[in-house]
């Protein structure tokens, strides 16, 4: 089966989720801004959300 490559786009969201997991990982928090900043969702709009992302 013949993958098509991962958009750029995607990719670049992943490679933020992956550091915002190793961040947890190791111990470290983020803020809702520096978790928005991270996944370019505006702060406001992060902070409000209550329901599953998926």
């Amino acid at each position: 089966m013949d993958l098509a490559p991962t958009p750029s786009r995607l990719q670049q969201l992943l490679t933020r989720m992956e550091m915002a997991d190793r961040l947890a990982a190791g111990g470290y928090e983020l803020t809702t801004a520096e978790l928005a900043q991270l996944v370019e969702i505006p702060h406001m709009e992060l902070s409000q959300h209550r329901q599953p992302w998926i």
